[in-house]
């Protein structure tokens, strides 16, 4: 007989467990599909228990309870308290065994474990479920979003990520202004001096920078500067930096995978349109494709003191990355052409690295004005 020195052996008590978390997701799984939308109005959990016991009912299960229902739907379990903490802009479940967080661009270890892959399934499971998404073994990794806490939850299941379900929250901290950033260290006072200025004088900026590095932070708190009574919009690939001004909107990009019969807009077609809306400025949460091209030309075209953000390793690697990026919209515009449109098109570059800005680059003059030297 071989014994696999791996194998999990389940003890009663664990099997009961895992079977009521998965009964669990069942339930908040049906209660969604006869209910869609309970999270995003906010409804009264109480007024669902009338809903939830019918289901417990027909399903005919005995170990499970409508506090079990409303505590697993509504919140985010072990979690709820990093969900809330201002400083918090990342929470990683790599495996049931290791969960870290992100603050201030440091990664620290918790103590928080799951007790086996089938438990940390079951959770991955109803975040995204909870948040109107759906994963299995065929849409095995996913994204999905939390506008009530501004999260962005990419899922993964076994299939993809081998040794366990994963699950990734990112929190940006878009309520900042760049006074926080100040105190938070990410800014000098004289930086925030300046970029408030190139904000009101109109110039057009592009944040760059690694994964994770706080230009979605740095591009909310500009946006923040940006005169009230200028009208512009804010268009995202997922919900990230909320509506600020009052005349402002936001748009997030629509994928038709859920409801194939839904009309797909993409960040091309959304900034496409939005070129006809009377705005003063565009601004995307990150280019990643061929709205690069509309976006250029948006300004371009006069529409000054828009912005953006990009992953790249440096500012002099911005450019090289927008230009390839404009390509992507296959125009039979030759490539000088381009790069022409684009150097006259973007005043400044600003380069995140481990929140903290490192380069100011002026693309008109072509030079660096900062470079953090403390690296």
């Amino acid at each position: 007989m071989i014994i696999n020195p791996y194998a999990y052996t389940a003890k009663d008590e664990d099997i009961d467990e895992i079977l009521r978390e998965e009964r669990i997701t069942e339930i908040i799984d049906k209660l969604l599909k006869r209910k869609p939308g309970i999270i995003l109005e906010n409804t009264d959990p109480f007024t669902l228990i009338p809903d939830i016991q019918d289901i417990i009912a027909q399903l005919g299960y005995t170990n499970v309870t409508p506090k079990h229902i409303i505590q697993n739907l509504f919140q985010y379990g072990p979690f709820q308290d990093l969900i809330e903490d201002p400083e918090v802009t990342d929470i990683f479940i790599n495996a049931p065994d290791f969960v870290a967080v992100r603050k201030k661009g440091k990664d620290t270890k918790l103590s928080i474990n799951f007790k086996s892959n089938k438990e940390l399934k079951e959770f991955v499971k109803r975040i995204v479920i909870m948040n109107g998404g759906r994963i299995n073994e065929n849409e095995a990794k996913v994204i999905t979003t939390d506008p009530r806490y501004n999260l962005r939850i990419v899922a993964t299941l076994e299939s993809i990520s081998i040794h366990s379900p994963m699950l990734h929250i990112r929190k940006p901290p878009t309520y900042k202004t760049l006074t926080d950033l100040i105190e938070d260290g990410m800014l000098t006072q004289q930086q925030a001096q300046q970029l408030a200025a190139l904000v009101k004088e109109r110039k057009s900026i592009v944040i760059s920078g690694p994964p994770s590095s706080g230009k979605t932070t740095l591009l909310a708190a500009l946006i923040r500067e940006i005169p009230e009574h200028e009208r512009y919009a804010i268009i995202q690939e997922t919900f990230e930096i909320p509506r600020i001004h009052p005349n402002s909107f936001v748009e997030v990009m629509r994928t038709s995978e859920l409801q194939p019969w839904l009309k797909q807009y993409t960040l091309f077609e959304l900034v496409k349109i939005g070129l006809l809306e009377t705005l003063g400025r565009v601004i995307i949460g990150e280019v990643k494709g061929a709205e690069t091209y509309e976006w250029v030309f948006a300004v371009y075209s006069g529409m000054n003191g828009s912005m953006t953000t990009v992953h790249t390793n440096s500012s002099q690697e911005t450019i090289p990355k927008l230009l390839m990026l404009m390509k992507m919209a296959n125009t039979d515009l030759p490539a000088d052409f381009l790069e022409s449109v684009l150097l006259s098109s973007i005043d400044y570059i600003l380069y995140v690295k481990g929140f903290k800005l490192r380069e100011i680059y002026n693309v008109k003059r072509g030079e660096l004005e900062y470079v953090e030297t403390n690296v």
